[in-house]
């Protein structure tokens, strides 16, 4: 009985405050899809030339959902940014890890296809308004600068780059400059382009939260250096868009059941997945386990935008009795998730400390909570 209790009081708890977090506007919203994270990591790789790392970031990208289409367009719009060889060599390393996938007996969603490009399309015009819009301006500018110097270069960009590609609707424009502006960020020299893309991304959409989330998982899966490079270029580009946060208002919040029903009920549920888990760890071994847990769960929040809360605690009279409570955007998430660096060192670094493992099944009714 007292046990139920203490499930029940931690289950309260860890749901109300996540409904604060809903109302303060910290939700799936406001960060990062894992297909997003993904296409960082792809581009990036990409761009640098890391095909090892490539590997793992692909095999990551189709766990979180990216059909293989989707990751052949990020792979084949790299060539415009890192040129033919980076992109030949990451579409011949998708092609291998396709086919260890498919030994293992995995099927990947090919995905839709292009829609074609109407014959008569102006690419020129078409580029020119691309380019504009992504500048976050209304009218297309007179040429300058390289443009002038250089007329056939802007031609290739106008049709090429801005009318072939970006015509092609595998991608929508958000994801082919979040895309951009990672592989930009993989390579030296890039510093005038980068400003543009990331203001460009941002015009199409994305927030000062998720830019900043974007370095976060630039500097935690690419490289240190390269997050601080970008986040400097960030904050002048910032700097120019006045942004501002909006007052939090007081609201009385209930907590939307799809946060409160298992995974069998994802899909009606708008793909939220919940897990509550009780871990026996070896009393002698629990500094460690707590050690481990706390850097897991702070890691995992921080990178993964899928991971939508990770609470741990112990019960205070059985302090080696933990309990874990875990909410996904989705099941997707979830196996996105498992495949982390991250976890994956937690798993083995608490193995042998880990005595036993029970998921429990749950059915909440409704709570609520209210934010002053």
């Amino acid at each position: 009985m007292k046990k139920t209790v203490f499930l029940a009081f931690i289950f309260i708890f860890v749901l109300s405050f996540v409904a604060i977090l809903e109302a303060i506007n910290m939700d799936a919203n406001q960060a990062l899809s894992p297909k997003q994270q993904s296409i960082i990591t792809i581009a990036a790789f990409t761009a640098n030339g890391d095909q090892q790392k490539l590997k793992t970031a692909l095999n990551e990208g189709l766990n979180a959902g990216l059909t293989i289409n989707e990751i052949k367009e990020i792979l084949v719009q790299m060539y415009a940014y890192a040129g033919f060889p980076r992109s030949l060599n990451g579409i011949n390393t998708f092609m291998g890890a396709l086919n260890e996938r498919q030994a293992k007996g995995i099927k990947d969603e090919m995905g839709k296809e292009a829609s074609p490009v109407p014959a008569d399309i102006n690419k020129d015009e078409y580029g020119a308004k691309v380019r504009a819009r992504l500048a976050g301006q209304e009218v297309i500018p007179p040429p300058s600068g390289y443009q002038l110097f250089a007329p056939v270069i802007d031609t290739f960009l106008k049709q090429h780059l801005f009318a072939d590609i970006f015509a092609r609707d595998i991608l929508d424009y958000q994801n082919r400059e979040l895309a951009t502006i990672s592989a930009l960020a993989s390579m030296t020299g890039t510093g005038g382009q980068l400003e543009f893309h990331l203001g460009a991304t941002m015009n199409t959409g994305l927030t000062e939260t998720q830019m900043k989330q974007f370095i976060s998982v630039l500097e935690y899966k690419v490289g240190k250096k390269e997050a601080e490079r970008v986040s400097e270029i960030l904050r002048t580009a910032l700097s120019t868009r006045h942004a501002e946060q909006p007052a939090t208002p007081s609201v009385s919040v209930s907590v939307p059941e799809t946060y409160l029903r298992g995974p069998a009920h994802a899909e009606e549920m708008g793909g939220r997945y919940v897990r509550l888990a009780e871990i026996e760890i070896d009393p002698s071994q629990l500094e460690g386990y707590k050690a481990a847990v706390k850097e897991e769960l702070e890691t995992s929040v921080r990178v993964e935008a899928g991971v939508l809360a990770l609470y741990a605690v112990s019960e205070k009279d059985n302090p080696a009795h933990i309990i874990v409570f875990e909410i996904y955007t989705d099941a997707n998430a979830y196996k996105a998730h498992l495949e982390t660096p991250h976890f994956k060192k937690y798993k083995a670094t608490t193995q042998e400390m880990v005595k036993s493992l029970k998921l429990v099944e749950t059915v909440p009714i409704m709570l609520s909570a209210k934010v002053k």
